[in-house]
């Protein structure tokens, strides 16, 4: 995920799993707030992990979604990161 991030443009939103392989999105999170070109990019956490939202608050996250995902709710997210809503 750094790999791609540093890659490509600079994405407008980050949706990242806690749980995957190589690095943890929690290292992810740690890293990306150490770099000053990716670290205001809104990130959404999600995860199957019964503590998401715990987990988001103890990063400094503001939006965290359940897996399940589901898609109402990531709409419902997007809209707040880019209108204000």
């Amino acid at each position: 995920a750094m790999r791609l991030l540093r890659e490509h443009p600079i994405p407008n939103m980050i949706l990242i799993d806690l749980m995957m392989p190589v690095m943890s999105g929690e290292e992810f999170i740690e890293r990306k707030k150490t770099l000053p070109e990716f670290s205001a990019i809104p990130t959404v956490i999600m995860s199957a992990d019964h503590r998401t939202k715990a987990k988001a608050e103890a990063l400094g996250i503001k939006w965290a979604i359940n897996k399940p995902l589901e898609l109402s709710a990531l709409v419902t997210i997007v809209d707040e990161v880019f209108n204000g809503a």
